[in-house]
C-alpha cells in the first residue's frame, strides 16, 4: 500500500502508486526541485521495484515567476498512475493553507483564522514513452503577490510566530475603551478615518491593540496590522510598513487582490519606492475603486519605536494624505507614546479636524482586578500555597500594590511574573516586592529599567 502523503512542508510532497516496493540502494528516483525560478533534475535514493515507478518526490522552496516546461527522461517510470499524480500535484501547489499556528507562507500551514499566503502553481503531468513531463506556471494574477511577499515584514503582523505570547487585555478590563474602539472601527457613519491612541510606556497600548485586532478579525473587517519594535531589523523598519499592509490587504480582501497583484507585476520596483508612492499606488488607488465597500481597519502599534523621528513623521504625513479621504474604505488606528514630535504632528493644521484621539488613561480598577485574579490563580496552582489562607494577599496589601502601579499594567504584570516562579515560594517573593530594601528587590523590576 502507498503511505499517505506527508503534510505540506518545506520537504515537499511524496507521491506514489499502490504497488508493493522494496528498498534499493542507488540513484533510482528523479527529484524535481523548484528553486530560484528553475526546475532542476536530481537523482536520489528511494523505494521502488524494478521496471515500475512507485515514488516521485517533489520539493518546492520557492516558486518560479516564469512558466517552465521540463521533460525528464525516466526509464524506470513505466506504470505511473499519472491521473492520480496530476490530482495530487494540483492539490499541493495551490498557495498556502490556513490552519493552526499562524498564517501559512508559500506552501506552509497557517494559524487559526490565518490566511493562506503564497502564489498558486498550476501543474500538468504526463507520461509518454517513458518520459516524465511536467508543465507548470504561476497563475497570472498571483505573480505580483509573490513579488510583494519579498518586501513584507512578516514578524510585524499581529499573529506572527515572533509575537507569541501576545499581550492581551485581561478579561473584563479595558472593556469601555475596547467597546469604543470596536464601534469606531465598524460604524459606517463616522466621518474620521484616523484615530490616535496614546499613552505612556506601560499603559497597555499594545495589549489593547492586540485584543482589538482579534475582535476586528472576528468581524471580518481587518485590513492589516503592523507592530513596531525598537531596534528590530524588520519590525523597526518604517520603510516596510506600507508594503506589508498592502500584502495583507491582498490576502484578506478578495476584491483588492487582483488589482494589487497587477500593479506590482507591472512595476516590481514599487516594493523599493518611497513609502508615499507605495501608499498611493498599492493601497489608496485600489481602494478608491471600491468606495461603497464596508470599511476595513488598519492597526499600527508602537509608532514611536520605529527607526528615527523623521520616518515617524513621514508615516503620519502619508497616512494623512492617502488615508483620510472618506471615499477610501479604510480606517487607521495608530498607537504610540505621546512623544513631542508625534503630538506636534497631530496638533498641526495638517491634521486639524480629520482625526480623533483617545488617551489610554490610568485604570486603577482594571489593575486591581488583574492583580486579584492573578494572585488567586497563583494561590490555586502553586503547591506551596496549600496551607496559606485565602484570600491571599490581604486586601490591604493588594491595595498598596495597586497604588504603587499608578494604574499602569506594566507594573502589575511585572510583579506577577516575578512572584509566579515555580522555583520559589510566592509568599517569599511577595515579601521581596513589598520591601524595597530587601535583597533581590531590584531583580523584581529589572524589566522596567
Amino acid at each position: 500500500m502507498c503511505p499517505d502523503p506527508p503534510d505540506n512542508s518545506a520537504n515537499g510532497l511524496l507521491l506514489c502508486d499502490n504497488m508493493h516496493r522494496r528498498r534499493r540502494n542507488g540513484p533510482v528516483l528523479r527529484r524535481i526541485d523548484v528553486r530560484k525560478g528553475l526546475l532542476s533534475e536530481q537523482l536520489c535514493v528511494g523505494y521502488t521495484q524494478p521496471y515500475t515507478a512507485s515514488l516521485v518526490f517533489f520539493t518546492c522552496e520557492s516558486l518560479s515567476l516564469e512558466a517552465t516546461t521540463q521533460t525528464l527522461l525516466a526509464p524506470h517510470f513505466i506504470h505511473v498512475d499519472y491521473q492520480f499524480l496530476r490530482l495530487m500535484m494540483n492539490n499541493y501547489f495551490v498557495g498556502g493553507t490556513g490552519g493552526s499556528g499562524g498564517p501559512g507562507y508559500g506552501n506552509g500551514l497557517g494559524g487559526s483564522g490565518g490566511d493562506a499566503m503564497g502564489a498558486s502553481l498550476n501543474c500538468d503531468i504526463q507520461v509518454r514513452d517513458g518520459n516524465f513531463i511536467m508543465n507548470n506556471a504561476i497563475q497570472q494574477d498571483e505573480r505580483g503577490i509573490y513579488i510583494l511577499h519579498g518586501a513584507v515584514a512578516a514578524a510585524a503582523v499581529h499573529d506572527s510566530a515572533e509575537s507569541y505570547p501576545q499581550p492581551r487585555c485581561h478579561p473584563e478590563t479595558r472593556a469601555k475603551m475596547l467597546k469604543y474602539l470596536h464601534h469606531w472601527a465598524l460604524d459606517k457613519n463616522i466621518q474620521h478615518n484616523i484615530l490616535w491612541l496614546y499613552g505612556p510606556a506601560g499603559a497597555g497600548k499594545s495589549a489593547i491593540i492586540q485584543t482589538l485586532v482579534r475582535q476586528i478579525v472576528d468581524s471580518g473587517r481587518l485590513g492589516g496590522s503592523f507592530f513596531f519594535k525598537r531596534d528590530h531589523p524588520t519590525r523597526g523598519n518604517g520603510r516596510m510598513l506600507f508594503a506589508t499592509i498592502a500584502y495583507q490587504l491582498a490576502l484578506h480582501v478578495p476584491w483588492l487582490r487582483a488589482q494589487i497583484s497587477e500593479i506590482v507585476e507591472r512595476d516590481p520596483s514599487i516594493v523599493r519606492r518611497a513609502i508615499e508612492t507605495q501608499m498611493q499606488r498599492l493601497i489608496s488607488e485600489p481602494c478608491r475603486s471600491h468606495p461603497n465597500r464596508d470599511r476595513l481597519t488598519i492597526l499600527i502599534d508602537g509608532l514611536d519605536e520605529c527607526e528615527g523621528h523623521g520616518i515617524q513623521e513621514e508615516i503620519l504625513r502619508v497616512i494623512r494624505t492617502g488615508g483620510s479621504q472618506f471615499t477610501i474604505p479604510l480606517r487607521f488606528i495608530v498607537a504610540s507614546r505621546p512623544e513631542p514630535h508625534i503630538r506636534e504632528m497631530f496638533d498641526s493644521a495638517f491634521y486639524s479636524g480629520i482625526y480623533r484621539s483617545l488617551n489610554v488613561e490610568q485604570s486603577f480598577a482594571d489593575v486591581r482586578k488583574y492583580l486579584r485574579d492573578e494572585f488567586s490563580r497563583i494561590h490555586r496552582e502553586h503547591r506551596t500555597m496549600a496551607k496559606i489562607p485565602f484570600p491571599w494577599p490581604m486586601p490591604q496589601v493588594l491595595g498598596e500594590l495597586v497604588e504603587k502601579s499608578s494604574g499602569h499594567f506594566i507594573y502589575a504584570s511585572t510583579i506577577i511574573k516575578f512572584i509566579d516562579d515555580k522555583n520559589y515560594r510566592p509568599t517569599e517573593r511577595l515579601a521581596v516586592v513589598q520591601d524595597p530594601n530587601s535583597p533581590g528587590s531590584g531583580t523584581a523590576f529589572d524589566t522596567l529599567d
